[in-house]
């Protein structure tokens, strides 16, 4: 896919769970230092982050982590 001329985003989640918060973390894979013991990540968030960064042409060629945020 990176060396395709697609214009592509993947999402690293962590564990999914069923919460229902619209607050999320998102930062690109290679600026990650630390992440939490037992990442978790909303379905909703997951959703939301996807069709967001669908929309609007955001982290584009690039791996995002999303967390919830506490």
């Amino acid at each position: 896919m990176k060396a395709s001329d697609l214009k592509w985003t993947l999402e690293y989640p962590g564990a999914l769970n069923n919460g229902n918060s619209m607050r999320y973390s998102t930062v690109v894979l290679e600026d990650v230092k630390k992440t939490p013991l037992f990442p978790s990540t909303s379905r909703t968030n997951v959703a939301d982050f996807l069709l967001r960064s669908a929309v609007g042409d955001t982290f584009i060629r690039q791996i995002a982590v999303v967390l919830d945020a506490k």
